[in-house]
């Protein structure tokens, strides 16, 4: 009996060009030595076709750290993979893309997860029943000398 190494494989490919991008890898290859990461900006995956982005991700996890506008863009072009596909936050910032990120998951064969701080985070826990009943409106305040890229 053989072992194919090549499924064995444990890749994260982290989509973004931005600084929490590069601090995700660098959070991963510290502390999760044994994941294979690579760095691609969103606009090189969206400009892959179908079989050369097949390729690219087959056995990886995703990792998604874009502007929430380009997230949605990699989502519908990742609907058919069945790869396990992590977010970050803010997952939208109008209610249209709310509507359009509700739409994906209905549609797709992937599994997506939250960015694991959110997972447990009391804003997530508060804001996931609305997400699944329909979200009305989300007033967000910022704090802090760190401000957005985008």
């Amino acid at each position: 009996m053989s072992v194919n190494l090549h499924r064995l494989t444990r890749e994260i490919i982290i989509i973004g060009a931005g600084s929490w991008a590069n601090k995700i890898a660098i959070d991963i290859r510290e502390y999760l030595s044994d994941f294979r990461t690579k760095v691609i900006a969103a606009r090189q995956i969206l400009a892959l076709e179908k079989p050369e982005l097949e390729v690219l991700v087959s056995k990886s996890i995703i990792w998604i750290a874009t502007k929430p506008t380009l997230q949605l863009d990699l989502l519908e072009k990742f609907i058919d993979f069945e790869n396990k596909i992590i977010i970050e936050k803010p997952i939208s910032t109008t209610m249209g893309e709310v509507s359009r990120f509700r739409k994906l998951l209905g549609d797709a064969k992937f599994q997506i997860y939250v960015s694991e701080p959110w997972t447990h985070s009391e804003l997530w826990m508060t804001a996931k029943p609305i997400f699944l009943e329909g979200v009305k409106s989300i007033d967000i305040e910022r704090f802090g000398k760190n401000q957005r890229e985008y």
